[in-house]
């Protein structure tokens, strides 16, 4: 099921480019995948467009918290 939802989510990407709530969900699809270091890198483009993005901000401790 994660290559639909990441399919969907590139859509919708496509679709509403600079939405963070939908780079944000392709984060969590990646983390979810254990692709940790590529779920990072989108937590942290979602935050070049809201740096005061929440969801992502926790994601990004919640990833670093596990690295320690």
């Amino acid at each position: 099921m994660y290559k639909d939802a990441t399919k969907s989510l590139e859509e919708a990407a496509r679709l509403k480019p600079g939405n963070t709530d939908i780079i944000y969900e392709v984060g969590v699809v990646a983390e979810a995948q254990g692709k940790k270091k590529e779920a990072e890198k989108i937590y942290k483009e979602t935050l070049s467009y809201d740096p005061t993005f929440k969801p992502a901000l926790k994601a990004l401790d919640r990833l670093n918290s596990k690295n320690n």
